[in-house]
Order: C-alpha cells, then structure tokens, then sequence
C-alpha cells in the first residue's frame, strides 16, 4: 500500500512539473462554451480576464469571430475526437497578437484547449514574405542579354523572338538596363556633313 501511495505521489509530482513547465494557457471548456478551469502559468498569453471568466461562455469573453470558431472546433473535436487547432489575431491597443488554439478531447463532453502565443512566429513569417517578394521584384527587373542575337548586317537592326526587327537601341532597351544618348561620331558626321567640315 505505502509504495502504491509513493508511487502515486511520485507521479503526480512529475505530472505537475510537466505543467508548471509549460508557459501555454490551459483552459478546460465544456461542449456548450462554458469555462469550467483555467492555468495560466507566468508568462503565458493573457486571451482573457484572468478569474473573471470562469462559469461564463466563450461567447461572452472573446470577440465574436474567434467564439465562433472556438465553438465550432470544440464541436468538430468531441465529434471526432481529433485534435483541432486553429490560429487568430487579437488587437491589442498598440500591436496585434496572434495566437493558436489547440483544442483536445478530455472528457465525454468537455474539452481542454492550449493556447499559445505565435506573435513572433506570425512575424517572422511576414518578414520572410516580404524579403521573398523583394527578391522576386528583384529579380523581375533584371535583365540580361546572352545567346547568338540575330542582326541585319545591313541596317543593324535585331530580329526579336517574335521574328521582328527593332533597333538596336529599343531591343537592348527592352532586356537591359540600358538607357540611350543619340549623338553622333566624327566619322559620321563628315560623311553626312561635308559642307561643314570643309577646310577642316
């Protein structure tokens, strides 16, 4: 009997540390919406009025959008007995939080659900979003000329893939970089020019 009791002892104590471990939320929630407990362990996200809460209903503590889908997953997980999860956003007065829901059968009729702040995770996904689309922006605007470019040996001007033919300049222009400055060389101008270079 005595080393029953100890065992008993011993397991409800690792049991324990195991909770106190966790910094999540834990909320036991029944089918109907009812908070029947909570453990809010120091550091853990505030979803709501911590010990004003209990024996109220999801729907009288939490914005409406989220009580729904609360609702709806605690349904979904006594039906099925899966674990459910989903993700939410609360605003807060300076910042939006964003925080998941986990939500797993514990009894016939009551649920106990995690709750766990993802606010970094959410940003540091947006941050890497962002750098991927800067990057992808990037490389969008870089253009590079390569392979055998067909050219009029005559005029000069560049059959495109399409098979037409542009200047030179609009071809270059359109897969470079490049931007144009119309001059003209002294070769050039003498023959164009004769009158002008008379004496010269």
């Amino acid at each position: 009997m005595r080393r029953s009791e100890e065992a008993l002892r011993r397991s409800e104590a690792r049991n324990q540390a195991l909770l106190n471990a966790i910094p999540d939320l834990m909320l036991r929630i029944s089918r109907d919406g009812k908070f029947l407990d909570f453990r809010g362990a120091k550091g853990s996200v505030q979803t709501l009025p911590m010990g004003g809460f209990l024996g109220k209903g999801v729907q009288e503590v939490m914005p409406v959008d989220i009580a729904q889908r609360m609702m709806a997953n605690i349904e979904d997980t006594l039906d099925t007995g899966r674990v459910s999860i989903f993700e939410y956003a609360i605003q807060r007065e300076e910042r939006t939080e964003y925080q998941e829901a986990r939500i797993v059968a514990s009894w016939e009729d009551e649920v106990l659900t995690i709750v766990r702040d993802i606010t970094e995770r959410k940003q540091a996904e947006k941050e890497r979003e962002a750098l991927i689309e800067e990057l992808q922006d990037a490389l969008a605007k870089v253009k590079t000329l390569s392979g055998l470019l067909p050219i009029c040996a005559s005029c000069k001007r560049i059959r495109d893939d399409n098979g037409y033919w542009q200047q030179i300049e609009a071809y270059i222009g359109e897969h470079s970089e490049a931007e144009f400055s119309h001059g003209i060389c002294p070769e050039c101008a003498r023959r164009l020019y004769p009158d002008h270079y008379k004496g010269k």
